[in-house]
């Protein structure tokens, strides 16, 4: 994807938000000309190698700054890639480039929820990375998120509104609790799923790093780790990583890398907010043995 064909995105007049299987899902420009049903028809029957990586992650759950680790691992080199992000996302990219693409392994990516990909046969043949955040970090990044990516521009809503309708699963890719469950429920039942927390990628680089070398099958020494480390920190990715959404920012900034913390929920939630997420996370992640730092 081209500077070219994001400016040419912003000609390309406001359509509604398409909705497959119940889930609302943005207006990316495939989705429009190839039709929904034809789109999730491609990506269910897509033709993943062996050798294929899938990174799959709620948006705003630091999909972005794993994309590039892996990247990096895989190239056993510490040096910015020139992948342009768009490119590699199955609901988003043109999908025969990427059907044809010819790189000794690649590194896919989706924010679909996993209901809508297990139609794919080789979905068991491939390795699976699933990025996790904490939910109240995500609620926020996607606010900020929403309120400049033309393809959900029906969520550049006020944060009171847009924190009613996360807790009423109505916001694009569904129920971020159905999202990161449907996961863990498919790596028990034999997916060969790793999961990754964005908060460990904060505190505990090295370890969680190497641990993700590990289950890629790629061998990956302490300095390349440390090395990858400071090349993907936050300022340098920021400042430094292709990000062809500055130019639809009028800001010029970008909306993909704003703040890179953990706790910021903090600065937005109410008190009464905060007790509403609570009671609901509790009940919808009753059953589940996944755990979140919140600070």
């Amino acid at each position: 994807m081209t500077e070219k064909n994001i400016e040419g995105m912003l000609t390309v007049m406001p359509a509604p938000l398409p909705v497959y299987q119940g889930v609302v899902l943005p207006s990316f420009i495939p989705l429009r000309e190839d039709g929904l049903e034809k789109r999730m028809k491609e990506i269910t029957e897509f033709n993943f190698l062996d050798s294929d990586i899938l990174l799959c992650g709620y948006p705003k759950s630091g999909n972005h700054w794993t994309q590039e680790i892996i990247e990096l691992i895989i190239n056993k080199k510490a040096e910015l890639t020139q992948t342009v992000f768009p490119d590699l996302v199955l609901e988003l990219c043109d999908i025969d480039n990427l059907q044809n693409m010819t790189m000794a392994r690649r590194t896919l990516h989706t924010h679909l929820p996993l209901r809508i990909l297990m139609s794919n046969k080789r979905l068991d043949k491939i390795k699976i990375v699933v990025i996790l955040r904490n939910p109240k970090d995500v609620c926020v990044s996607f606010y900020h998120h929403s309120k400049k990516d033309v393809f959900i521009k029906d969520f550049d809503i006020p944060w009171n509104d847009f924190f009613d309708k996360w807790t009423r699963n109505e916001l694009p890719y569904g129920s971020w609790y159905r999202h990161v469950t449907e996961f863990e429920k498919a790596k028990k039942n034999g997916l060969d799923i790793t999961f990754l927390h964005y908060e460990d990628l904060i505190t505990q680089p090295q370890s969680t790093i190497k641990n993700l070398a590990e289950f890629l099958g790629i061998g990956c020494t302490s300095d390349l780790v440390t090395d990858i480390i400071k090349t993907t920190s936050f300022e340098n990715m920021k400042q430094n990583k292709k990000e062809l959404s500055k130019i639809f920012d009028p800001e010029g900034k970008g909306i993909i890398f704003r703040k890179g913390q953990v706790g910021d929920w903090k600065n937005w939630f109410t008190d009464a907010q905060n007790e509403v997420f609570d009671k609901q996370y509790k009940a919808e992640m009753n059953h589940t043995n996944l755990e979140f730092k919140f600070a």
